[in-house]
């Protein structure tokens, strides 16, 4: 049933996407610039643009989640800003901070170990196994006790599925997902 009607159909599909999940930490939606939508791209371009080739000092630009976004973004910040024409003047540090224990954590390890090696020759600070516990406007604090400074946060940790899949009575597995058995079907909760 629609708002102005009604649709027929054999075979529903739902494919709504996902949105960032920010675990629930303190701080972290509000101060972590998220990548998932190009207008997201547009609002980390626009906070780091000004900063690239400034000499005002050095710009911290710290990622949290070291999946495939994470991991190829903190590369491309590192090549973009250290390329002519800001080449003599490259002054972005930029860290990656995975909670698991390595990056691109979901490919095999011989994949990982390559992506890490590169990550490292572009200059690329590593930090693996660290949990963030809270965000300030200008400082990472992690479960360790570890405060790590920033001037540009971007969270890259997590998705999760849209808040709308929460209403429909369906079956949920261990993590709250609807649960799909078979050719992709839904099972009603019982």
């Amino acid at each position: 049933h629609l708002k102005n009607g009604k649709l027929r159909y054999e075979y529903l599909v739902i494919a709504l996407g996902g949105e960032t999940n920010y675990y629930h930490i303190p701080g972290l939606e509000a101060h972590g610039l998220p990548l998932k939508t190009f207008e997201d791209a547009l609002a980390i371009r626009e906070r780091l643009t000004p900063r690239v080739g400034e000499q005002k000092g050095l710009t911290r630009v710290v990622i949290g989640g070291a999946g495939s976004t994470g991991a190829e973004l903190a590369g491309e910040i590192r090549e973009w800003s250290c390329e002519p024409p800001h080449a003599n003047t490259c002054n972005v540090h930029v860290t990656l901070i995975e909670s698991g224990p390595s990056v691109l954590g979901a490919l095999e390890e011989r994949a990982q170990r390559k992506a890490e090696r590169r990550l490292k020759q572009l200059g690329v600070q590593i930090l693996t196994e660290e949990r963030i516990a809270r965000v300030d406007i200008h400082a990472i604090h992690l479960e360790g006790g570890e405060k790590i400074n920033y001037d540009v946060f971007i969270w890259t940790g997590g998705v999760k599925a849209v808040s709308l899949t929460e209403r429909p009575p369906m079956k949920r597995e261990g993590k709250g997902r609807i649960e799909i058995v078979g050719a992709m079907e839904c099972i009603p909760e019982s």
